[in-house]
């Protein structure tokens, strides 16, 4: 057999029970030489992987180089798959389906050395050249060298003892992570979806690693992900953590790996060009279902839409935008994988000299602290500012979910003005607030004040449904004595405003259906400082554009004059009235009107008046006052006097002076008669008491009246004394002329009158000789005298004796005896 060995043996085929063999050539040259072309083993391999076949194939290294000089086996085929293998001069090569090895023996004692040139772990898509030492006995295995790997080079080390292999990789610079983290991922059971996040979301122009260490367990094939640790530096890296944000930019980057945690640490980096280089992200139960990532970002960023940007792609809403200013914030974010959602966030703003939108309402803030936490917003003394509406510093909670904010408010100044009307001025006060912030609106609910703010994206809205609430506050509504009531004010600039108003219990001066108006609807627009009026009913319009006008119709307007001159916020302004009338408060004058213009600046005052065909015409200035009625009637007149005096008749006035206590009046009256008066039934009364005059009785000089043909009246006022210097009355059957005074104050009379009646008679006797003598006496006429004194109200009325004998039946006589007497004289 041995001298059949030295010279060799070829077989064609050999079947052995498991085995078959086909070009088997064996030949003994001290060491055997084996050359097979085909050998098939009917065995199950237990090589699961390429550690185990390396393994195994240096176990066996000691037969090799013991008993063989050569081996060749061209096609060893075990469990369907096909191995190359050559052995000679300590030189070996495999190639299988899980390996290739290209390698050299350079020491056979313990530790045995290999060199190997080339060695692929096809199933861990790894290339690696290098030495490995070992002991096999000890089963210890050592190794050093280079590495390739999806286009990566490095340095590797392991080491193998009993059931465990221990590694240390560093790479030199590479492009691209994504064939590596997908084998990686596979290997150590790392969730795609992180995977995916890692290679997809950090881009960056370099990557190298550093010190990958872990474990690796030979039986069980577990790479003991949780035990792994090292660390990847990424260069000029763009790191996208959402689809829909803007990508960070991170000039260089150390992504380390330890405890279950990818951590970055980031040295310099920029987000929409702003330095965010206080930013920490980890991602964190790395191998678990539960993994997820941290963003942190501290920084002085203000709260722009930048920021917004990132919120709003996990849903987080907060309504608050800043502008400008100085700020200090931080934004921690916890970010589920799988399923990928936000799990919780926090964050603060501290701010400070900042122009900020709310919701669309643009704001200024002098300071403030505002923190979130999942869901709810808490501002702490936060200063808003909105234009010269308002001033508040405010403390409460916004719930995300509800848009809702609820506030302790400290009130600098709420202030509300129309133009130069100052509607509201609050300052310093304390009070809750509700505020339900929208995408698009904005809606502050102030509770002590009763008052409603809504913004909207093109206008605004105030309702303030409680003006009793804001009357301490409002000068507007103290100047016009408005003391109840609402307002819904409509506003895009806070220049121009749409109101509609409900006015209750007013002071105003009209009335209607001679009540006094103090509840009234109205609808008021102001353009450009310009304010328009207008009652629901439009019987009421004020219009202010170069000046206040009033308009009014169907309501009478009513003044003091003893306080006209006084300021006022209506000392310039004019009055136009239809179908109106004016009434005096402090006396008893009403001037009704079909058409009127009453005009007021400051202490001048001008009235024009129409009705029908009477006019009056009022002027007063600050020492003048100048009055004019034309074709006056009785009605007018009566009204005017507030008492039933007139029946027909027509009337005209003539007042000049220099004001209302200081006056001259000319009164002409044509054709009416004197009735229903105090004074004048006194008269009466007083005259049915005289001899004389019951002898005479006359029908238009009587108890049912006295008729006037015409009449005239000139006196004059000083201060509360009215001095009648001419009464002159030219009755249908009686003539009264007269003089006196009046004081206004105590309502007393001094009067002195000649009343003459029998005025036919008296004109017949005139013209015949002696008759008029002995009937009339001497002047011709037929009078009496009389003085009036004391109330206006109740007058006293006595008779002057020695006029009244020229009537009595002896003062006939006694003329009669003198007759002849006075005819011889003349």
């Amino acid at each position: 057999m041995f001298f059949v060995l030295t010279n060799g043996i070829k077989i064609e085929k050999l079947n052995l029970p498991k085995i078959k063999i086909s070009q088997l050539y064996i030949k003994l040259d001290k060491k055997l030489i084996l050359n097979i072309d085909i050998l098939n083993i009917g065995f199950k391999s237990s090589n699961k992987n390429s550690i185990e076949e390396i393994y195994g194939l240096l176990n066996k290294l000691p037969y090799l180089y013991t008993y063989f000089k050569s081996i060749s086996i061209q096609n060893m085929i075990f469990d369907n798959k096909t191995t190359q293998f050559l052995y000679k001069d300590d030189i070996f090569y495999v190639e299988s389906d899980s390996l290739t090895l290209d390698a050299k023996l350079k020491n056979r004692e313990d530790p045995i050395e290999i060199d190997i040139k080339n060695m692929i772990l096809k199933d861990l898509h790894i290339n690696l050249r290098g030495n490995l030492q070992t002991n096999l006995k000890e089963r210890i295995f050592d190794f050093k060298g280079d590495f390739t790997t999806f286009n990566i080079n490095g340095e590797i080390q392991f080491n193998m003892n009993g059931k465990e292999l221990y590694y240390k990789i560093n790479t030199q610079k590479f492009k691209t992570l994504k064939p590596f983290m997908d084998s990686f991922s596979k290997e150590i059971n790392l969730n795609p979806i992180i995977a995916t996040w890692i290679y997809k979301n950090i881009v960056a122009e370099e990557y190298q690693l550093h010190n990958l260490e872990g474990k690796f367990d030979l039986v069980t094939y577990n790479f003991y992900p949780m035990l792994m640790k090292g660390k990847i530096t990424g260069k000029n890296a763009s790191v996208k953590f959402n689809e829909n944000v803007p990508s960070v930019q991170i000039d260089e980057a150390d992504v380390v790996l330890k405890n279950n945690q990818l951590i970055f640490n980031i040295k310099e980096a920029s987000y929409q060009d702003k330095n965010i280089t206080n930013l920490h992200v980890y991602i964190y139960n790395l191998i678990s279902k539960e993994a997820g990532i941290i963003i942190d970002i501290d920084t002085n960023t203000i709260l722009d839409n930048s920021i917004h940007t990132i919120l709003h792609a996990y849903n987080i809403k907060i309504p608050l935008t800043q502008t400008s200013g100085n700020t200090e914030s931080n934004i921690k974010l916890d970010i589920r994988f799988s399923p990928f959602k936000i799990e919780s966030y926090t964050g603060y703003f501290k701010i400070d000299d900042a122009n900020m939108s709310l919701s669309g309402v643009n704001l200024y803030s002098k300071s403030g602290y505002i923190e979130m936490d999942n869901g709810i917003i808490y501002l702490q003394d936060v200063n808003l500012k909105y234009n010269t509406l308002f001033d508040i510093y405010t403390s409460g909670d916004y719930n995300i979910a509800s848009k809702t904010y609820k506030s302790d408010n400290e009130i600098d100044s709420i202030y509300l003005n129309f133009d130069k009307l100052n509607l509201l001025h609050v300052k310093d006060i304390n009070t809750t607030a509700t505020m339900q912030i929208d995408e698009n609106s904005t809606t502050i609910n102030i509770d002590s004040l009763a008052i409603d703010l809504m913004f909207l994206k093109n206008s605004n809205n105030i309702k303030i449904k409680n003006l009793n609430l804001i009357y301490p506050y409002s000068k507007l509504m103290q100047n016009i004595d408005i003391k109840d009531g609402e307002l819904d004010i409509n506003t895009t600039d806070f220049n121009n405003y749409e109101i509609f108003a409900k006015l209750k219990e007013m002071n105003l001066p009209l009335r209607k259906n001679s009540n006094q108006i103090e509840n009234i609807d109205v609808n008021i627009k102001i353009d450009d400082g310009n304010i328009e009026l207008l009652s629901v009913d439009e019987t009421i319009r004020l219009a202010s554009k170069n000046r206040l006008t009033l308009t009014i119709k169907d309501t009478d307007l009513t003044f003091n004059s003893s306080e006209h001159g006084k300021s006022s916020m209506m000392n310039k302004v004019t009055v136009i009235g239809i179908n109106s009338s004016i009434i005096d408060t402090n006396s008893t004058i009403k001037i009704p009107s079909k058409y009127f213009v009453y005009t007021i600046d400051g202490k001048n005052m001008a009235l024009n008046s129409k009705l029908n065909k009477q006019t009056i015409f009022i002027k007063q200035t600050h020492n003048t006052l100048h009055i004019k009625g034309e074709k006056l009637d009785d009605k007018f007149i009566n009204n005017l006097l507030n008492k039933q005096i007139f029946e027909d008749g027509s009337f005209a006035l003539h007042v000049d002076g220099i004001d209302s206590k200081k006056f001259n009046v000319l009164l002409m009256v044509e054709d009416t008669t004197i009735e229903g008066l105090t004074f004048y039934n006194n008269l009466m009364a007083f005259m049915h008491t005289i001899p004389s005059l019951i002898t005479f009785k006359n029908p238009g000089f009587n108890d049912d009246g006295y008729e006037i043909v015409n009449a005239r009246m000139n006196f004059k006022r000083h201060n509360d004394t009215i001095i009648i210097n001419e009464l002159i009355i030219d009755g249908k059957s009686a003539n009264v002329v007269g003089s006196g005074t009046m004081n206004l104050k105590t309502g007393l009379l001094d009067i002195d009158l000649q009343i003459s009646v029998l005025k036919n008679l008296s004109s017949i006797v005139k013209v015949i000789p002696v008759v008029n003598y002995i009937i009339l006496g001497e002047n011709g006429d037929m009078y009496t005298s009389v003085n009036v004194k004391g109330s206006l109200d109740d007058p006293k009325i006595t008779i002057n004796a020695i006029q009244d004998v020229i009537l009595s039946p002896v003062g006939v006589i006694k003329r009669t005896l003198e007759t002849p007497f006075r005819i011889l004289k003349e």
